[in-house]
């Protein structure tokens, strides 16, 4: 391997590593307790530590988590709230839309099991996000694939930005993010 080769490896390995939260994600348990008409609280514990909580109609408070994962409080949950049954199950794949190993599926009248928050059509994605290329110092900055325009200062959807970080770094380029 050449040494030009090696130093495009290690910009390109440098720029993943500074850039792996680019994709902004609202945090599923909450938006699932609020969805349902409940209060999502945050409480701070003397370490310092943070934890979330759902408060049901009944006033009482479980972690948000546990709820999302239907774990506690399954009366109240999507699935109880509609007469289904909860299924908690642990599987990364079945629950990658909460970004979590487990999640909560609602058994259908037919038998089926859907994920719950895919029943409710939550979604995670921090709204009017946009991610913007400048500085590119003469060179050519990635851009948003449908648009035809190739100047600098183009808004990139999220799902692509961290392969852009990564590309645009090593372009010369600094990819900024900022709400509409």
């Amino acid at each position: 391997m050449t040494s030009k080769r090696i130093i495009v490896l290690v910009l390109l390995v440098g720029a993943l590593i500074l850039c792996p939260g680019v994709a902004a994600l609202l945090n599923p348990a909450a938006i699932y307790c609020t969805s349902l008409n409940n209060t999502y609280t945050i409480t701070t514990g003397s370490d310092g530590g943070q934890s979330g909580t759902c408060v049901l109609p009944d006033k009482k408070s479980v972690d948000a988590w546990q709820f999302l994962e239907g774990r506690v409080a399954q009366k109240y949950n999507y699935c109880g709230l509609n007469n289904y049954s909860t299924h908690p199950v642990t599987d990364a794949n079945l629950c990658a839309g909460i970004s979590s190993a487990s999640c909560a599926l609602c058994v259908l009248p037919d038998g089926k099991e859907k994920e719950v928050t895919s029943l409710m059509g939550l979604n995670f994605k921090e709204p009017n996000l946009v991610v913007e290329t400048t500085s590119c110092g003469g060179n050519t900055c990635p851009v948003n694939p449908s648009s035809s325009s190739t100047q600098s200062k183009n808004s990139i959807p999220v799902n692509v930005v961290t392969i852009l970080c990564a590309i645009g770094a090593a372009a010369g380029c600094a990819v900024v993010m900022r709400r509409k």
